[in-house]
């Protein structure tokens, strides 16, 4: 098949091979001729890391480009947890003081994936089509177009056409500048770069020297963002772990928007770098000082892209796999973070006084503070009027540790807990503390010995020897044990282990179980609080009749959705054939509560009037081979009615279950007191240990009414 379609792409970079890899692939009956004009004399992508999200890994498999990606690239969630915690996209932690702290897990499902640029470049190099050609040191100058083809322009005086061209070719876009000078001319200044005001550090180190100096270092297990006012320092592990990726960014915002003078590389000393995060907490300069030599800084520009023949001569020098870890500066939008409030003012409107953890400074102590001798340590004798301190009472340990677990004012909420729970702590504990706690924790926590494993019949293991069991200390790192570390802290402070609030407990469970405990519906406290305008009903006579008004006031509160019957929701398929609707309601003046599962056996489809089965007498729920997938005929131990509202069908649940006199019967909205269960979708479950076959709630009858009032 002839060709039909001549494109060219301006740039050899990571955006101009997707989209020549993308046609490519697309491009089943290959009538489509890809040529490529990179400037530089050979294709390279420079920087350092950089991190994939799920949706463009999903996107690499589609192009057919993940394999050598998922070789050389590195995913959280699935290189163990001795390693790093899974689905975790960064860590934020407050860290421009001495004693940071965390503030945010954020995590995604699958975590991301993280490699080197050039593993990303080269990759979808090897994707490129047999109809996609590739020309180096072609540096294109400006283009010229007319109604039959677009005319490329080149540094060395040649000549092309083709019938489409795209500028993917960075910062400096010949492209870009000739499309914006013909058609958009009052656009012209726009053209030259300009700052975001910020610049960026860059460096690779080892993980091996880093984890010699500091083997529980964040940065090893975990993509970490450390943020600070105007600053923030990014790390996450690539290349299979083997190296940490590591970018610092200091922001000015005054600088940013005005132009770029001169080039964006600037040779800047270590220290330099070092002076920028002077004061944060040591894991961040812990970093900074593991990281080679910083010897290259980019004063960053609105785009990423800078001139690619500077950028090509950092490139070769970083890839060399012997040389040094040579940094290198890339463009990112400012992070200005100001003052960072306390985590829970963050994320916890309800507990808007919840204090931060761990920003408490150390002690100091008074400089008037006097040695043995009485004498102060500025030579001041003390004042006779000070007096004596009274020596604290002695404060009976279970007393204490009953006021660090329970007590909002316990320390425990204003300690970083990780300070208190980690490897170092767990290693002085003696070894009867560490089997009770021991007993505490998942299998998941545990490290199992080879020689302890059995296999179960269906050959999953087991550990049969708990003595064999050893606690993998990773665990102290993990996402979701600090999670739920944090989130005792919070319980602590909310007063929750308090005695008041667990005999509060107590009395709700008990409410519970014995059914005396009433709320009000939200959706009436709701009507309540935002009445409806009342709209008169009046007879002919002038006079209301008792009609009128129980349908006024049934209307305040099911809103306009009251409007709705229940042969509309049968006619509509909210209510269908082997739905359970379970009944219950509080008859308080005679401390009872009546229960009773009834089944749609059949629907009139003339009258949309429903055939429900129910059990005899005060029995609650129907036997299991009436609940089943595949019922059997209902017998004798249940019964059938056929219904039209809610209210006959109570009436005929109450008459049936006998204990409730038509005096004691209030008037209520039954509506509420209706509750559909139904299989999923697709389910194949058929429980005869569950009283509904396995059923899920759907929803109140209350509920169901107005959500498909509102759907209509």
């Amino acid at each position: 098949m002839s060709l039909k379609l001549r494109i060219a792409i301006v740039g050899g970079g990571i955006g101009g091979l997707t989209l020549a890899v993308a046609i490519g692939k697309l491009d089943h009956d290959k009538v489509i001729e890809i040529h490529i004009y990179e400037a530089a004399q050979e294709l390279g992508e420079i920087g350092l890391g950089l991190t994939i999200f799920n949706r463009t890994w999903e996107l690499l498999r589609i192009l057919g480009c993940h394999g050598l990606v998922k070789e050389r690239a590195f995913n959280y969630s699935r290189m163990g947890s001795n390693l790093v915690n899974s689905d975790v996209v960064f860590v934020f932690r407050k860290s421009d003081q001495e004693a940071g702290f965390t503030f945010l897990n954020l995590t995604l499902p699958g975590g991301t994936w993280s490699l080197h640029r050039s593993d990303l470049h080269q990759a979808l190099l090897n994707g490129l089509s047999n109809n996609c050609h590739v020309h180096l040191s072609r540096r294109v100058l400006g283009y010229e177009e007319n109604e039959r083809a677009v005319t490329l322009r080149f540094q060395d005086e040649t000549t092309a056409q083709f019938d489409f061209v795209v500028g993917a070719d960075g910062i400096k876009s010949a492209i870009r500048r000739g499309f914006i000078t013909a058609n958009y001319p009052s656009e012209i200044s726009s053209i030259s770069p300009i700052t975001s005001g910020s610049k960026g550090y860059r460096a690779l180190i080892s993980r091996r020297d880093l984890e010699r100096k500091s083997p529980n270092h964040r940065a090893l297990r975990t993509p970490m963002m450390y943020c600070g006012k105007d600053k923030h320092v990014v790390s996450y592990p690539i290349a299979k772990g083997n190296f940490v990726n590591i970018a610092a960014f200091v922001s000015h915002a005054e600088e940013e928007g005005r132009a770029l003078d001169g080039s964006p590389v600037q040779k800047v000393t270590q220290q330099e770098v070092l002076d920028q995060f002077q004061g944060w907490e040591e894991e961040v300069m812990d970093l900074l000082k593991d990281a080679y030599v910083l010897a290259s800084v980019i004063t960053l520009a609105v785009q990423e892209d800078i001139d690619i023949s500077r950028a090509t001569e950092i490139y070769n020098t970083i890839r060399q796999p012997m040389a040094p870890n040579v940094p290198e500066i890339k463009s990112t939008c400012r992070l200005q973070l100001g003052e960072v409030p306390p985590p829970s003012l963050l994320f916890n409107p309800m507990m808007a006084d919840r204090p931060r953890r761990s920003t408490r400074l150390p002690t100091r102590i008074s400089t008037t503070q006097t040695d043995k001798s009485g004498t102060s340590r500025d030579g001041r004798k003390p004042s006779r009027s000070a007096g004596k301190r009274k020596a604290p009472e002695p404060v009976d340990p279970q007393t204490q540790l009953h006021n660090i677990l329970e007590s909002p004012k316990s320390i425990l909420t204003t300690t970083d807990i990780s300070e208190l729970i980690n490897a170092k702590n767990w290693n002085l504990l003696p070894e009867n503390s560490q089997r009770a706690l021991i007993a505490l924790l998942p299998s998941t926590a545990f490290d199992i010995a080879p020689d302890a494993r059995d296999s179960g019949p269906d050959g999953m293991v087991l550990d049969s020897s708990p003595s064999s069991r050893q606690l993998n200390l990773n665990i102290f790192h993990d996402t979701h044990f600090l999670g739920a570390a944090h989130t005792l802290q919070d319980h602590i402070f909310s007063g929750w282990f308090t005695p008041s609030h667990q005999s509060k407990l107590v009395a709700y469970l008990d409410g519970l179980r014995s059914g005396t405990l009433a709320a009000p519906w939200k959706d009436e406290v709701w009507e309540r609080e935002n009445p409806r305008p009342a709209v008169a009903s009046a007879n002919p006579a002038g006079s209301h009749s008792s009609g009128a008004a129980s349908f006024s006031r049934t209307n305040a509160n099911a809103g306009a959705s009251a409007d709705l019957k229940l042969p509309d929701l049968v006619k509509d398929g909210v209510l269908r054939v082997g739905d359970i609707v379970a009944y219950k309601r509080n008859f308080s003046q005679i401390g009872l509560t009546v229960q009773k599962d009834t089944m749609i056996q059949s629907i009139d489809p003339l009258k949309h009037t429903l055939t429900v089965l129910m059990p005899k007498n005060a029995i609650q729920s129907l036997g299991p081979s009436l609940t089943c997938l595949n019922p059997d005929d209902q017998g004798s131990e249940a019964i059938a009615v056929t219904i039209s509202t809610p209210q006959m069908l109570e009436t005929f649940i109450l008459d049936t279950d006998g204990r409730v006199k038509k005096s004691q019967r209030p008037n209520g909205n039954a509506w509420k007191c209706f509750t559909v269960y139904r299989w999923r979708k697709g389910s194949t479950v058929d429980s005869t240990a569950d009283q509904r076959g396995g059923r899920d709630i759907h929803g109140s009858l209350f509920y169901l009414r107005g959500s498909h009032y509102y759907d209509r």
